[in-house]
């Protein structure tokens, strides 16, 4: 079968949002049994980096900051982040994730590795020798679009392992 070039690119964005939809909603049941909502879970990821002040977990969130505050709040009472002073200005509160915000994140990260390697178990060795090149250069596509970013776990390699 031949495609022009604007037939693939749609059937990839059309299965790639089918892919994310199908995630999404496997991470809510996931994270149902967590007790973490999915900001909660973007919010102990983006503190992993280190200890961030409210104003930026609001940017990142891009949300307002009464709304990242009250997240913050929830995180802090379930003892996933600590709010500690800023060493260079003490008049500044930072937020930071403790060990059990670390540990719950694992465990999520381990739980996402569980589902795809339950996903791959239904797919040939023939199909997974084709899928694992294509990810690559999507990958690698996306990181020219963008070369100053870093990818999800705050690495900067593009190459898929």
């Amino acid at each position: 079968m031949d495609f022009d070039r604007k037939e693939l690119i749609d059937r990839i964005a059309t299965s790639m949002d089918s892919m994310r939809r199908l995630g999404r909603a496997r991470m809510r049941d996931d994270l149902a049994g967590f007790d973490m909502t999915m900001p909660q879970v973007r919010t102990l990821h983006f503190l992993s980096r280190g200890p961030q002040r409210m104003k930026d977990i609001s940017d990142y969130l891009m949300r307002g900051m009464p709304s990242a505050t009250s997240m913050i709040d929830r995180l802090v009472k379930k003892e996933y982040v600590e709010r500690v002073p800023d060493p260079s200005d003490r008049r500044v509160v930072l937020c930071r994730i403790t060990e059990p915000g670390r540990e719950m994140l694992d465990r999520f990260s381990r739980m996402g590795v569980v589902g795809f390697e339950a996903i791959s178990e239904s797919l040939t060795d023939d199909e997974l020798d084709k899928i694992a090149p294509a990810l690559e250069m999507l990958v690698d596509a996306m990181a020219r679009q963008a070369p100053s970013e870093t990818d999800e776990r705050g690495e900067g390699d593009s190459k898929c392992s």
